[in-house]
């Protein structure tokens, strides 16, 4: 996909969120944008790190992800 065709994939995605997910999703952007770095970028990081969250990335990606409220009820 060109960029616009990503952009507009991305905006459909989080048209069809609920609010409470979009919320997450706009600081998980925000952060990223913010943080200008991605998980490979990050060297001081060890590969099992990169991978912990790599694994948590995906996690989100499908929809598996919780608030923090619902981690602290535990």
């Amino acid at each position: 996909m060109n960029t616009a065709e990503l952009k507009v994939d991305l905006f459909r995605k989080l048209d069809s969120l609920n609010s409470e997910k979009v919320k997450e999703a706009y600081g998980l952007i925000t952060n990223f944008i913010n943080g200008g770095e991605s998980i490979e970028e990050k060297s001081s990081l060890s590969s099992a790190h990169k991978a912990a969250l790599q694994h948590g990335i995906q996690q989100l990606e499908r929809g598996e992800g919780q608030n923090n409220q619902e981690v602290t009820v535990r």
